[in-house]
């Protein structure tokens, strides 16, 4: 999405390095600070959380929270960008399953 969607990191954003991605994609020389959106750590969260039932939903969710939280306190992400991770991810789900019915 980052084609789509070229925001410029937030301020105060903590220069991550994704050591497979450095490896294969960017090089060594380059921090990733510009494919933030959307969230692809609340996005997976939010997929798990789709799948689990009962008990284990709710411990999910609650750590999706803490999740969120914690992306929000370390300027990974806008905000933005961690509201439309479940748009995005449920939206998703839908599709797949309207494909996969039709």
């Amino acid at each position: 999405s980052i084609y789509f969607v070229a925001l410029n990191p937030p301020n105060g954003l903590v220069d991550l390095h994704d050591p497979l991605a450095e490896l294969f994609i960017y090089g060594d020389s380059i921090s990733i600070t510009k494919d933030l959106f959307f969230s692809g750590h609340t996005a997976t969260m939010v997929f798990v959380c789709y799948f689990l039932n009962g008990k284990e939903r709710k411990i999910s969710l609650a750590l999706t929270g803490i999740l969120v939280g914690l992306l929000l306190i370390q300027h990974v992400h806008y905000t933005w960008d961690i509201l439309a991770a479940p748009v995005a991810t449920l939206s998703s789900i839908w599709l797949a399953k309207r494909l996969i019915n039709a």
